[in-house]
């Protein structure tokens, strides 16, 4: 007895066709991004929504390879049902939140030597900005504090056209970087601090200026209100990283400490990312090997095609 295609195509334009399962009712585009495309789906299984993306030439080269790799096994790591940049936060009509695009995450220890290019530009830290190639996990910081301020004003707060541009944005905003933030450029780099240092002095612009009481809708819970808001956002939007506010107290903090639920923060990981295989030299086809591998032992392990719709739904695999 034949067995039915568990998938069909859609035809998306001339030069593409996207190819689903079954299990995922009629797609639409709600999305581009650098790594490829985002599609809104209803997963037949549980009834729910569901963003699905494809990648745009995922073989093209050895580092875009890896990062398809790295997405996909960071995203199924990721044990929280909230399972950075606006185009990268999803929100269904219940105000959940889903953050999406993994391909250039990291596990952090306390200071890494890494790419510059992570953030689209508008909401990289300003370590990120020169490229010093050293931060840690308070550049999230920095972005959401960007996101934030987006989100009350509905403008972009740092929309720099080119790097030097984006720290000129940020400086006549934050003021001008203080000696600690100097002495964590790299003394090799001696060309980033004459940089920084020959520099227009500036000073801060007050928040009241920028954030207003006016870009805020009234709410009926006090602690929700513009001074504190302003708070949070001054303490996030630090220019030295040393200084600037970490996750553990921006959680914290009273304007978003209300929503703080131990359970959610605090919660166990599925697993550890292995570093060590983005250390090997692999060649684009073992790249698709081990991807390949890696999708089959999820598949056996998943009800990728929604044959068990109740598992499913208790499990929340989408």
């Amino acid at each position: 007895m034949a067995q039915t295609n568990p998938f069909y195509e859609v035809e998306i334009d001339e030069n593409t066709t996207l190819k689903l399962p079954t299990r995922y009712g009629e797609s639409k585009k709600i999305g581009n991004g650098a790594q490829g495309m985002v599609f809104g789906a209803v997963d037949n299984a549980t009834q729910t929504g569901v963003a699905i993306k494809k990648l745009t030439r995922p073989f093209a080269t050895v580092l875009a390879a890896k990062r398809a790799y790295r997405e996909f096994v960071v995203m199924n790591l990721a044990n929280h049902k909230n399972d950075l940049k606006p185009h990268n936060i999803l929100v269904d009509q219940f105000c959940n939140l889903k953050i999406t695009d993994f391909g250039l995450a990291r596990e952090t220890a306390d200071s890494l030597m890494m790419t510059p290019y992570v953030v689209t530009r508008y909401y990289r830290a300003p370590e990120v900005v020169l490229p010093t190639g050293m931060y840690d996990e308070k550049v999230d910081v920095w972005s959401i504090g960007c996101i934030f301020v987006e989100m009350i004003t509905h403008r972009i707060l740092f929309k720099g056209e080119n790097y030097l541009d984006q720290w000129t944005k940020i400086t006549d905003i934050v003021g001008s970087p203080d000696e600690g933030f100097i002495q964590r450029i790299p003394q090799e780099m001696p060309y980033i601090v004459t940089f920084v240092r020959q520099q227009p002095k500036k000073k801060q612009i007050p928040w009241e200026k920028i954030v207003r009481d006016s870009d805020f809708p009234p709410s009926k819970d006090a602690r929700l209100n513009s001074a504190s808001a302003r708070d949070l956002i001054s303490k996030m939007l630090i220019l030295n990283p040393d200084n600037r506010q970490s996750v553990e107290e921006a959680i914290r903090h009273p304007y978003v400490n209300l929503w703080f639920d131990a359970k959610e923060v605090i919660s166990e990981p599925m697993g550890n990312y292995d570093t060590s295989v983005e250390e090997r030299e692999l060649s684009i086809e073992e790249w698709k090997k081990l991807i390949f591998d890696t999708v089959k032992h999820y598949e056996s392990t998943h009800d990728v095609f929604g044959r068990n719709p109740i598992q499913n739904h208790v499990n929340g695999n989408a």
